[in-house]
């Protein structure tokens, strides 16, 4: 899914993309996650993308990329410009693991990437400057300071805490 998805939906209706991209099995579960995500599928189906707020939008895409019918998913910024409500909901499913699909997610959400995901690649100024695990990235005291994540803690936990079980290793 890219980060702009909706770019791709403006000129199709929804159930265009259902009948084009989809086989039975997924268009069932394409419906379900709209449903999950609180679109039902009967308000949107007739409707052109560009007839759809950003939201709808976004949600159409998650909705569309997941229950796609592949081996892998790749999520680039899957969150942004959902409601918080919408990316607990996501995180739920991505955390539930929704198939025996490879997921690869993109993002500058760390919170999202510290609960959902097991292993970690920081990119800095396109290079690779880490692989490893959530724990041993938070205990990497200079390359938190490199690539963003002193700030995001200080942010975070002024705002509203990650967890302990996050922070349980610093």
């Amino acid at each position: 899914m890219p980060q702009q998805p909706e770019e791709l939906l403006l000129g199709l209706k929804i159930e265009e993309i259902v009948r084009r991209f989809h086989d039975d099995k997924s268009s069932s579960d394409f419906i379900q996650l709209l449903e999950y995500f609180g679109l039902p599928y009967a308000s949107v189906r007739a409707a052109y993308g560009y007839e759809l707020s950003t939201g709808q939008l976004r949600k159409v895409a998650l909705a569309f990329g997941l229950s796609y019918s592949c081996d892998g998913i790749i999520l680039d910024e899957p969150t942004q410009g959902l409601s918080a409500q919408i990316c607990r909901r996501l995180e739920q499913l991505l955390t539930a693991g929704i198939s025996d699909k490879a997921l690869v997610l993109i993002s500058h959400d760390f919170r999202l990437l510290a609960r959902v995901c097991t292993d970690l690649i920081v990119f800095d100024e396109g290079r690779v400057v880490f692989t490893g695990t959530i724990g041993q990235v938070l205990l990497a005291a200079p390359l938190n300071d490199r690539v963003g994540l002193t700030k995001f803690r200080l942010l975070s936990e002024s705002m509203s805490p990650l967890g302990s079980e996050v922070y349980e290793s610093s």
